[in-house]
């Protein structure tokens, strides 16, 4: 018998964060592809969610992501939001009970929590 890539946690918790997207953004498009380390589950408003993806979730075999391709662009005055890069910003997310209680993700998943783009004074 082959051992699953995922042990039952991660798959738990990958399931279940797909349902909290699903209910934030439903209806929305869902577009899952598998990589060489990850799963990854892409959400958007429209057939083009790689294009225009809202959020999107990464499985790896250790922990779970809740990215956002625009989250630059997103209030974040709990400075949950992890990442350094020009646009996208993740939440790992290590139990599904604390991250729901938070309700960190649900803000930031919702269609209109973007703040107007600014530039900034750094370039």
């Amino acid at each position: 018998m082959t051992r699953p890539r995922y042990d039952p946690g991660i798959q738990a918790l990958a399931l279940g964060l797909r349902e909290v997207v699903h209910q934030e953004l439903a209806p929305c498009h869902e577009y899952i592809f598998e990589m060489r380390s990850k799963v990854v589950l892409l959400y958007g408003a429209t057939e083009r969610v790689i294009a225009h993806g809202i959020c999107n979730i990464h499985v790896f075999a250790r922990h779970v992501l809740l990215g956002f391709p625009r989250g630059t662009d997103l209030d974040d005055p709990a400075g949950v939001l992890q990442g350094t890069g020009k646009g996208m910003r993740h939440i790992t997310v290590k139990k599904l009970s604390i991250w729901i209680g938070r309700r960190y993700g649900r803000t930031f998943a919702r269609p209109g929590s973007t703040r107007p783009h600014t530039a900034s004074s750094n370039g």
